[in-house]
C-alpha cells in the first residue's frame, strides 16, 4: 500500500470505463450462452448492473502511472453512478463512447491510497488500484508536511553516508 499526491492528467480511453457486474458482490460476470454467471461465486444471476472501472493517468511531479478507479471512487468524484452515466450515454446513442463527465476529473489534485501488488517490481506493471482518494486540502497539507520531513531526513542521511565514504577514500 502506498499514499501519493498526484494530479489526474488524462483518462485512458483505450479500455471501456465500466464492466457488467453482479448486483450482490460487484464481481464481473461471465456469459455461457444465454446464462449469465458471477465470476467470483459462479452463481446464475437474474440481473446485472454496470460498475465503474476507469483508468486514469496520474502524475506526481516525478513520473506518471495508471491508476484504476472502481465504483466507489468514481462515484465520489462525479456524484453519479455508472448506471446513471450509462443511461445518459444510451440516450445519446453512444453506449461505449468517452463520457463528457470524465473531463471534470482532469487537473484534479488528490491524495491517492493505492494498492501495490506484492509481486510488483519497479518499472514493470504501472497499473495500481485506488483504494481511496481525497481532495481535502487540510489533509493534503498535513501529508505534504510529513512527506517533506521524511525527505529532509533521507537527504541528511545520504549526506552523512556520502561524507563517511569521502573520509574512507580520502
Amino acid at each position: 500500500m502506498c499514499v501519493c499526491l498526484g494530479t489526474i492528467e488524462d483518462v485512458d480511453t483505450e479500455f471501456n470505463w465500466y464492466y457488467e457486474a453482479s448486483k450482490k458482490c460487484c464481481s464481473a460476470i461471465k456469459k455461457e450462452g444465454d446464462i449469465v454467471k458471477c465470476k467470483k461465486e459462479n452463481k446464475v444471476l437474474k440481473s446485472i448492473v454496470p460498475r465503474f472501472r476507469l483508468k486514469i493517468i496520474v502524475y506526481d511531479n516525478t513520473d506518471d502511472a495508471t491508476f484504476v478507479l472502481f465504483e466507489k471512487e468514481v462515484q465520489k468524484m462525479l456524484n453519479k453512478s455508472a448506471s446513471e452515466l450509462l443511461d445518459i450515454q444510451e440516450m445519446k446513442g453512444d453506449r461505449y463512447g468517452f463520457l463528457e463527465a470524465f473531463t471534470q476529473l482532469l487537473g484534479k489534485k488528490l491524495l491517492f491510497k493505492v494498492d501495490i501488488p506484492s509481486k510488483h517490481t519497479s518499472g514493470t506493471n504501472r497499473n495500481f488500484t485506488v483504494i481511496n482518494s481525497m481532495d481535502d486540502q487540510k489533509l493534503i497539507d498535513k501529508w505534504m508536511g510529513l512527506y517533506m520531513k521524511i525527505e529532509s531526513e533521507r537527504y541528511k542521511q545520504e549526506q552523512i553516508e556520502y561524507e563517511s565514504v569521502k573520509d574512507v577514500e580520502g
